[in-house]
């Protein structure tokens, strides 16, 4: 019970931060990083996200869009820094990626 509370104030807490000054791609990475930091599991050289979240909640989440998140996954999943398998988001090489896009758009 207490992970399950800890998880719901850490998605509560990315949800306060996601509405800051960042553009989509800012907040989409650090939704990420939040996420594989509170529910990541290393699988090899990527990291499963062990939540369910439909792309409504990350557009929630992040204050967008579902059209945007969808649009944005796409372009990360092109980019090669996600990953689609079985309806579970799989980061490929989480630290690299997601920083430098936070790093290069600011």
């Amino acid at each position: 019970m207490i992970k399950t509370l800890s998880a719901s104030l850490k998605l509560a807490d990315l949800h306060t931060a996601a509405k800051s000054q960042k553009n989509v791609r800012e907040k989409m990475a650090t939704a990420f990083l939040a996420l594989i930091k509170t529910n990541g599991v290393k699988d090899g050289n990527s990291c499963k996200l062990d939540i369910k979240l439909t792309r409504e909640e990350l557009a929630s989440i992040i204050g967008s869009t579902l059209e945007t998140v969808s649009r944005i996954i796409s372009e990360f999943k092109i980019e090669c820094i996600i990953d689609e398998r079985d309806k579970t988001l799989y980061v490929i090489d989480e630290k690299n990626s997601f920083h430098c896009l936070i790093i290069n758009t600011l």
